[in-house]
């Protein structure tokens, strides 16, 4: 839609890697940038308009930004013949691309949590596991302590209640 709104003929969605190192292609349709060309134009937070004469295009590009983060760059292109964008287009992309920021933060944010409720889960259980069995162990090692000194008193009967108390 924005490609439609803002009268382009391609667009691009670059975004970061984990390790924010590599800029690479999301999305892309139409007429559209190279990665090392996105990668150059995203040294600023600021939309630009650039003409590539190796292209015959003008790019319009607004960095996904929210705050000092850049998640990403927005790259809108179109055919030299058809002149650059106007002012308008670069206000509406860079409103945009600020939304399109704020999705990308709330849903990486989404899986961080996530992920950490999960081993906030996993270890619990594991806590609880161990807890659980050093609590059988230590009854069994009472028991058996019970029922070895019925064993040598000679009470067969009491014996069998430790022995069956164990064995429930």
């Amino acid at each position: 839609e924005m490609i439609e709104v803002c009268n382009a003929e391609g667009g691009t969605i670059f975004h970061w890697n984990n390790e924010r190192t590599n800029l690479s292609v999301w999305v892309s349709q139409g007429l559209s940038v190279p990665v090392n060309a996105a990668q150059s134009i995203l040294d600023g937070l600021e939309p630009r308009r650039h003409f590539s004469a190796a292209l015959n295009c003008f790019w319009l590009a607004a960095p996904m930004a929210t705050g000092n983060r850049t998640e990403g760059l927005i790259v809108l292109t179109r055919a030299g013949a058809r002149g650059d964008f106007r002012t308008q287009h670069v206000d509406l992309l860079s409103t945009l691309s600020s939304a399109a920021a704020l999705v990308v933060r709330n849903a990486q944010l989404y899986a961080r949590s996530e992920e950490a409720a999960i081993a906030e889960e996993r270890t619990r259980i594991a806590r609880e596991i161990h807890d659980g069995l050093a609590q059988n162990l230590s009854y069994l090692v009472l028991k058996l302590g019970v029922a070895q000194k019925l064993a040598t008193q000679g009470k067969e009967r009491e014996l069998r209640k430790e022995l069956n108390a164990v064995s429930d």
